[in-house]
């Protein structure tokens, strides 16, 4: 503190810091901050004794961070002359020409090398993950480190679950010093039922010098098998396209047999065109997926700062309340009553990270939110769990109602500022890196990025100009062949039908009002409409609604090109299809 009417030289010593286990190197760290031409000396010197001779370590004069508001500077010294002994650190400032000259020290440290012991060994890992497949016989294999000098072959390791009885056994392994053998215990254990195993796994060695890396703690899960879904089948004429679906609260795998069999498809709806009436097989798996809509904060609540432990994370360098954070808003919402307001003019930038599970870099990934513009807006998808490592693509929405999106490699339009809408980037194989985007469920390409490979997360930066709202934020992934899956697979036929003798019914009785139209139009019928799906003139699905039974079907199109469309529609007499025109 230089403030006038103090001292103009003041010194701190620090108490006795230990080197006598040192070797090799040692070094002093600390982080400073001083700004402005008034900054005056700090000089930092050490002893051996208490007001003994000292040694110049280093000396600061004048400004340190080049602005006010610049993080601290990292600095730092050698002392590997006071190896073998103790040291006493002093700091010395003396004041500047004025008042502004404070000078501030934080977060000092002493780093050395130091002798390890000559005998000590520890649990450091077990190779056990959740699974959904546990046996009543299950093996445990730990990984036994050497963190001493001298390499070991006579110990015992031990292992319990649940805080049941000890298993101990004798290794018999020989494990050299600053390495680690793997050992897996004759004796097994049943973890068969479904649910949580704690488990303690530790050596025993008489002249064990640390005990305390003795030990590692770990729990697993056991995890039930997903119900298997249900389906619905479907009846066909030669030649046309069938649709069957599969639902419930998992992820769908379609296989062309009941045990075994092709993958031939995924997700809810399975399209093919068999040339005989067939069979597939509907299968559940987990899905790992995250859903934030805000609901649980208050109006003003800083994202970061109240996720301590993630997911929610500034940009590096940030502070969670602070720089880069993001505040919880009411302002705005797409659903109830909070959002997360993105403004390039709040002081602090906002810059918030949504961390995913890891880095995702197979199967299907799907990433999708609901996003209100105020002037213009802009977020990535970062390749890597840790932000800043790599970014798998951008995404910038203007004030005129353009989209951009891997910088130039996919661009259009969207419904613009000041209306709430809906983004979605599906990748079907994530090897491949093969992004299609959906505005508002309507495709609007698709496009191969060279970092599209990966994904660990999405940055929401409040970049210049920006100034926007995200809502209902939500990623997902299927776990693929190491998902757990249902132990039995569900039928859905495709009836396939001679259908050229039969002429289709008349449509005599069927109207579409109004048509054209403007993507907003009813189907009316005399009979209950069973199921509707509308193509485009290459086939492609766009629409589909099942198990209306209803006379009368409000279709809402608004968000789909403008165009000619076929309207396929099932009734208890039979199949109708009709033309649609959207203008």
């Amino acid at each position: 503190e230089s403030s006038t009417g103090g001292l103009d030289t003041a010194t701190i010593s620090s108490p006795a810091i230990d080197l006598t286990g040192s070797m090799d190197d040692a070094e002093l760290t600390f982080w400073v901050h001083g700004h402005g031409a008034d900054i005056g000396t700090m000089i930092v010197t050490a002893s051996a004794l208490p007001g003994g001779t000292v040694d110049t370590l280093a000396v600061f004069s004048g400004q340190i961070t080049s602005f006010q508001t610049q993080d601290f500077a990292l600095v730092g010294a050698n002392i590997s002359q006071f190896m073998g002994g103790n040291m006493y650190v002093n700091l010395t400032y003396i004041r500047g020409a004025s008042f502004r000259g404070d000078f501030a020290v934080d977060l000092m440290s002493v780093n050395s090398c130091v002798v390890p012991p000559s005998d000590d060994i520890g649990v450091t890992d077990v190779e056990l993950d959740d699974e959904c497949e546990f046996s009543s016989t299950e093996s445990i294999t730990v990984h036994i480190t050497n963190f001493g000098l001298v390499s070991q072959s006579t110990y015992d390791v031990a292992y319990s679950v649940n805080g049941g009885t000890p298993v101990v056994e004798n290794a018999n392994l020989f494990v050299d010093s600053n390495s680690t053998v793997p050992y897996t215990f004759t004796s097994t254990v049943d973890m068969s039922s479904d649910g949580t195993y704690d488990l303690v796994a530790y050596t025993i060695m008489s002249n064990d010098v640390d005990t305390g890396n003795d030990t590692l703690y770990a729990s697993v899960e056991n995890l039930p098998n997903p119900p298997a879904p249900t389906t619905t089948d479907d009846t066909i004429c030669g030649g046309d396209t069938a649709v069957v679906t599969g639902t419930g609260d998992d992820y769908i795998y379609w296989y062309d047999a009941a045990t075994g069999g092709n993958l031939v498809g995924d997700g809810e709806e399975l399209h093919v065109s068999p040339s005989a009436t067939s069979s597939y097989y509907a299968e559940a798996a987990y899905m790992d997926y995250f859903f934030e809509d805000f609901e649980d904060y208050n109006d003003g609540d800083f994202i970061a700062l109240f996720n301590p432990n993630g997911p929610w994370v500034t940009w590096p360098g940030g502070t969670p309340g602070a720089l880069y954070d993001a505040p919880v808003s009411n302002a705005q919402a797409s659903s109830g009553s909070n959002s997360l307001h993105l403004d390039n003019a709040a002081s602090n930038t906002p810059d918030p990270v949504l961390l995913f599970d890891t880095t995702w870099d197979e199967g299907s990934f799907e990433f999708t939110m609901d996003m209100y513009v105020v002037t213009t807006g802009y977020f990535n998808l970062q390749g890597d769990v840790t932000p800043a490592t790599v970014w798998a693509m951008e995404m910038t929405f203007d004030n005129a109602g353009g989209f951009d999106l891997g910088g130039g490699a996919l661009a259009g339009p969207y419904p613009g500022p000041g209306v709430w809408f809906n983004i979605s980037l599906q990748c079907v194989d994530l090897t491949e890196g093969t992004w299609e985007l959906f505005i508002d469920g309507s495709s609007q390409g698709s496009v191969t990025l060279l970092n599209g490979t990966s994904v660990g997360g999405a940055n929401f930066y409040a970049a210049a100009g920006n100034n926007y709202y995200i809502d209902n934020v939500m990623w997902s992934s299927p776990l693929g062949e190491l998902a757990c899956k249902s132990e039995s697979r569900t039928e859905a036929i495709v009836n396939v039908e001679d259908c050229s003798n039969i002429n289709e019914i008349s449509s005599s009785n069927l109207g579409i009002y109004p048509n054209p139209n403007d993507g907003e139009f009813s189907i009316v019928y005399s009979e209950d409409i069973i199921n509707v799906v509308i193509t485009d003139l290459s086939g492609k699905v766009i629409y589909s609604n099942y198990n209306i039974n209803s006379r009368n079907v409000n279709i809402d199109m608004n968000n789909y090109e403008r165009g000619v469309y076929l309207t396929h529609i099932d009734t208890p007499n039979g199949k109708i299809t009709k033309t649609v025109v959207i203008q």
